[in-house]
């Protein structure tokens, strides 16, 4: 979700997009009784051994590509497809721990790979020797350069001054000052000698990334038509990686197919039928269907991404009354409206910061009292008029709430809201935005630029909450001279500011632990959003397949694809 940081675009564009998703008619209170869900990261990744080479395993998805851009932002489903084709420096496990990929380990400081420089540090990956494209060419940092240059020079990658190669294999990234998620850089490394020729400002537009002939993951493409990718197994990909602690070997797949589907559920009928053995893009509300279907395994797990509610704080109803702010932000019911929507199946989040970054301290639960509010609310002088509303000097309290269209779970969570609402006498009107408005950048963009009252989506934070810097710091309100912010809600909070400078300052865990304890203190208090829920990732694979595993992070449920195998029966 981040600007800038291609993980996060990524992730933010998967979350937030499949929540649009036709699900079935919505409920009004889901009958199934809660999913249980461990409580932090799952335990750590170790495949199971394959018992059969060969096949093709066919994974079905509602918005396929049709073209891939790893560098840019991203169209719908698309980082499913490249994590089959790509690798990048280090990788990210479910459990949020990093693993060398085409680097043989994650660089730190106490292994000697990262190296404070005064107010700067140098970051060291040694390439595993051996590694080849898939048209037999090298790897060499050489790629690693190219890939930087061509990088649009966004969050992180703009603080990078330059990068060099040292001796054969190792190459040094350069930044101007400390940049604690460096391992989230550089999750996709290109070809230089296949994209080199190509004029940099048409790189974006290149017919290459409709059909990448030369790619580093365990596949390459066969055939990419109409509604679907059709990948073979990538004949160097076992080269150089003998010995890595997961993905080391060759592809056990022949095959794998990538099917698009018009609706999610076409899609489930197709696993349904043995026609597809992985569905994508799920969402909590699709989990009374994945139940029924006979020979699938379903796998609900916590997610890095929180549903959540922002107001916009420079909207003249609220820019001269923070203590309406207050009162709204506090007199939502968050737990009966999970219970509600969702049954009780997913968690409360209590702050932007997943449970999965286990390294940072739980914040109190957010605060939550209708009473209170509706006293402060009388305090204002917003007494109860006709129809329960409130009214002030004949102004009734009136909110229009924005989120996104098609898409049964915003649809019934925003009905829960102004019912929760209008409880404390505020009338919300409901406006549904398709996504590509709602989301689009400054100053086109509904949130961009501020057209909004409310707004109703997720936040996908990363596996370091350093992200959330370029969500809730006060320079990143979006504007002329600054449109890559993503500060939407206006929010202009001093401590958050001061603990969120205080994170990046440092390498060290424990300053850092502490600085986003602050945090999570600093956004209770601000309240410019009203954290909802804890988002689920929702993996549904058939049985007869071996070692889905689902992903938090950008990486997604296809991180792992070189694991995958397949009983010679379905089962």
């Amino acid at each position: 979700m981040i600007a800038g940081q291609r993980l996060a675009l990524r992730l933010l564009l998967l979350v937030l997009l499949a929540a649009c998703a036709p699900a079935g008619p919505p409920a009004s209170r889901p009958a199934l009784s809660p999913t249980p869900l461990q409580a932090g990261p799952p335990p750590p990744y170790r495949p199971e051994a394959a018992r059969r080479e060969g096949g093709t395993a066919t994974v079905g998805d509602w918005q396929l590509p049709k073209a891939l851009h790893p560098l840019y932002p991203e169209p719908a489903g698309a980082t499913y497809v490249e994590q089959a084709l790509f690798d990048g420096l280090v990788g990210v496990d479910p459990s949020l721990g990093y693993f060398g990929a085409l680097a043989q380990e994650a660089p730190t400081p106490e292994n000697g790979g990262v190296r404070l420089t005064g107010g700067g540090m140098d970051v060291t990956y040694e390439l595993r020797p051996g590694l080849r494209w898939s048209d037999g060419a090298p790897i060499t940092p050489g790629d690693v350069a190219f890939t930087w240059r061509v990088q649009p020079k966004t969050a992180g990658y703009d603080l990078i001054t330059g990068v060099d190669r040292t001796g054969d294999l190792g190459v040094t990234v350069h930044f101007r000052s400390v940049y604690p998620p460096y391992l989230l850089l550089f999750p996709v490394i290109l070809p230089a000698h296949r994209l080199a020729g190509i004029d940099p400002a048409r790189l974006a537009d290149d017919p290459y990334w409709s059909r990448p002939d030369v790619v580093s993951g365990p596949f390459q493409v066969a055939d990419a038509s109409g509604d679907r990718f059709v990948l073979v197994r990538n004949p160097h990909y076992a080269e150089g990686r003998a010995g890595m602690p997961v993905l080391g070997h060759a592809a056990h797949l022949d095959r794998l197919v990538f099917q698009g589907f018009a609706t999610k559920s076409a899609e489930e009928a197709a696993l349904q039928a043995g026609d597809v053995d992985v569905a994508l893009e799920l969402n909590e509300r699709d989990l009374d269907v994945a139940r029924r279907i006979a020979g699938a395994r379903l796998s609900p797990v916590p997610s890095l991404a929180y549903e959540q509610v922002t107001f916009n704080l420079d909207d003249p109803l609220f820019k001269s009354d923070r203590a309406l702010v207050d009162a709204l932000a506090r007199g939502l019911d968050r737990r009966a409206l999970a219970d509600r929507v969702l049954g009780g199946r997913a968690p409360l989040a209590e702050g932007p910061i997943s449970p999965l970054v286990a390294w940072v301290p739980r914040p109190p639960g957010y605060p939550t009292d209708p009473a209170a509010a509706r006293r402060e609310l009388d305090a204002e002088g917003w007494a109860v008029g006709a129809g329960g509303i409130r009214v002030r000097a004949g102004q009734p309290l009136q909110l229009t709430l924005v989120t996104t269209a098609d898409s049964p779970l915003r649809a019934s969570e925003a009905d829960a809201i102004a019912a929760s609402y209008r409880t404390l006498g505020v009338d919300v009107r409901v406006q549904a935005v398709p996504a590509d408005q709602l989301f689009a950048g400054y100053p086109s963009g509904v949130l961009a630029r501020g057209a909004f009252q409310a707004a109703l989506w997720s936040w996908v934070v990363p596996p370091d909450p350093d992200g959330l810097f370029a969500v809730l710091d006060s320079a990143e309100v979006p504007s002329a001279a600054r449109p890559a912010g993503q500060d939407f809600g206006r929010c202009r909070s001093r401590e958050i500011d001061a603990a969120l400078a205080d994170g990046r300052v440092t390498l060290d865990r424990a300053h850092r632990a502490d600085a986003y304890r602050r945090f999570e203190i600093a956004y209770q208090a601000a309240g410019c959003e009203v954290p909802l829920f804890q988002r689920l990732d929702v993996g549904l694979a058939a049985r007869r397949l071996h070692n889905f595993a689902p992903n938090p992070t950008a990486a997604g449920n296809t991180w792992n694809v070189a694991d995958w195998w397949l009983d010679s029966m379905a089962s």
